[in-house]
């Protein structure tokens, strides 16, 4: 595998990051996956995969050929299409329409069931080709109970039958939180605490977390 120049030891991430290296080496003949995933700091294979597979879809990016791999595979060969320094735009609108989805059907499902375990409400929301997880729901439901929105009909005994955790337990969505068909979002917050002074310093920003 062919290096890029001044990489700094501790690589950087993000797309920014990946189209500069994706640059440098279509000068240098082009670049596969690897190559480009090789060059980030603890960013998983998939998550370069999918931003190159995004910028082939928009012609960002082209296929010129295939090159042997360390293993008996062979790894696709790209190269940039388009003069952009800057990193083209990719939106995760599969991602977060597929998150949306998951959200509605659980949530929805909650508002039909009078007490539901995990296990029964995965398998109620779950419909067509879109199976829903447990650890999905689960993470869902905690948050949710974590916020007042539904209550804990039967808590999870150890020893109990039935799937380990939360998962054995019984939830019921409170009438009052039962406000309309719009799921609730999940959001992170991102706060700065000072342990001198016990207190949150600056401002304070959430984001949308994912399930």
């Amino acid at each position: 595998m062919q290096r890029p120049f001044n990489i700094p030891i501790e690589l950087p991430r993000g797309p920014e990051h990946y189209w500069r290296i994706m640059r440098e080496l279509s000068q240098a003949g082009g670049f596969t996956i690897p190559d480009v995933a090789g060059c980030t700091n603890g960013v998983a294979f998939n998550t370069v995969k999918a931003y190159a597979k995004a910028l082939l879809k928009t012609g960002a990016i082209e296929k010129v050929g295939a090159r042997s791999a360390r293993s008996k595979n062979t790894a696709n060969l790209y190269r940039v299409a388009i003069k952009n320094r800057v990193a083209p735009v990719v939106r995760r609108e599969s991602y977060a329409g597929r998150r949306g989805v998951i959200q509605d059907r659980l949530w929805n499902t909650m508002r039909r069931m009078r007490d539901f375990s995990i296990a029964e409400l995965c398998f109620t929301a779950s419909a067509g080709d879109m199976e829903i997880k447990p650890h999905t729901a689960d993470q869902y439901v905690r948050r949710l109970v974590k916020a007042g929105v539904i209550m804990v009909v039967e808590p999870y005994r150890k020893g109990a039958p039935g799937a380990a955790g939360a998962r054995a337990g019984r939830y019921r969505l409170r009438p009052s939180a039962n406000t309309g068909p719009k799921p609730p979002k999940i959001f992170k917050a991102e706060i700065v605490f000072d342990p001198n002074r016990n207190a949150v310093i600056g401002e304070t920003s959430a984001s949308e977390a994912s399930l």
